[in-house]
């Protein structure tokens, strides 16, 4: 089964709230199940980022454009730092008591030594990382960082397609030295917790 079957099969519904980060093949398979006034933030386009042309085969712009007409679909970029810049305090407030009560639990998969860093590179293109591959020329580590595995308004919570199911935080060797101590706008020791944007 293709993967716009799975997603069809997966979303008997339609799909009311799409957040976009990838774009190409996975953008396709979703247009045609956004229902009417659904909203699609758009934050990445990871698919198209080493493209040097236009992709292939007919122009598919009448087609975004007629849907968004026909249904009354917003899309919308943002860009964490231009839109909510001026929330990071009160994030990293938030973030740390959330980590304290528990509600938000982290996971590093460290990869010791640059010998490893082709086999973590492999390992990453197949989706076996958490999180993000770190650096291996940073202290000789390749670290996967901090996917959260649940929130407080959790997917599992609020039914399929809704929710958050991963966010990535990431931090480099330096902002996680300066991170062990209490953080200055909560208290909260976060240890290894990456916050930095």
């Amino acid at each position: 089964m293709i993967f716009a079957e799975q997603l069809a099969q997966a979303c008997p519904q339609g799909i009311d709230v799409y957040y976009e980060n990838v774009g190409g093949k996975v953008f396709d398979a979703v247009l045609p199940l956004l229902n009417t006034a659904a909203r699609v933030p758009v934050c990445g386009l990871v698919s198209g980022y080493n493209a040097t042309g236009l992709p292939d085969g007919p122009d598919r712009l009448p087609l975004l454009m007629a849907t968004i007409l026909k249904k009354r679909i917003r899309m919308q970029g943002f860009i964490i730092g231009q839109d909510y810049g001026h929330r990071i305090a009160e994030f990293q407030q938030q973030m740390g008591r959330w980590v304290q009560e528990g509600k938000i639990k982290y996971r590093e998969q460290l990869i010791d030594g640059l010998d490893q860093a082709p086999q973590a590179l492999i390992g990453l293109l197949k989706g076996e990382n958490f999180g993000k591959g770190g650096d291996p020329r940073r202290g000789g580590r390749l670290a996967w960082r901090a996917s959260t595995e649940q929130a407080p308004f959790s997917a599992r919570e609020k039914g399929p397609g809704i929710g958050v199911r991963r966010r990535r935080l990431t931090a480099g060797r330096a902002d996680r030295q300066r991170l062990r101590g209490p953080h200055p706008a909560s208290g909260v020791v976060l240890g290894r917790l990456p916050v930095r944007w």
